[in-house]
């Protein structure tokens, strides 16, 4: 499929059009978020702020579809993200990264800073490193070695030989 960088350039990569979110309590409905819309170019950076309790993170989770909104669009990269389900909108949801008002509440200080840091990246990654795995024991197989020899090293894989 061939873009037109022109008209790739002018189009938004985020577009939220008339987005809607409540929550229903008893016996009335809490508006969380009430006709939002915006649009955020590739390269462009968002930061909400507002008061606590305003809506900034259901707004964040309902562009991910982590909390449905009751109406409205949310495009992202041209793909409408309200009527994805399932593979379809994990493998959307890879793309996308909220980052929440208090970033320090959401670490657990029982692990290393370097595992946090690394696990969206090993999530990500994890499709592309089975294949990879796959990929290894093809080679193993078509060279007529035992893949159990994978994790040796050179010198005895070719004393075993």
């Amino acid at each position: 499929m061939h873009v037109n960088p022109t008209i790739a350039a002018r189009e938004p990569l985020l577009k939220v059009g008339n987005l809607v979110v409540e929550y229903p309590l008893g016996a009335r409905t809490v508006h969380a978020v009430s006709d939002v819309s915006l649009e955020i170019a590739r390269g462009e950076t968002l930061g909400l702020v507002g008061e606590s309790g305003c809506g900034k993170s259901t707004l964040g989770r309902a562009v991910l579809q982590l909390r449905r909104p009751v109406s409205g669009r949310v495009l992202f990269g041209g793909t409408e993200l309200t009527t994805l389900q399932g593979d379809a909108l994990r493998k959307m949801r890879r793309r996308m990264q909220l980052i929440f008002q208090d970033p320090i509440a959401s670490l657990n200080p029982r692990r290393r800073i370097g595992d946090i840091i690394a696990e969206p990246l090993v999530i990500a990654f994890a499709e592309a490193l089975r294949s990879l795995g796959a990929s290894v024991e093809t080679g193993v197989f078509g060279a007529n070695m035992q893949v159990e020899l994978v994790n040796d090293g050179p010198v005895t894989v070719f004393l075993e030989l």
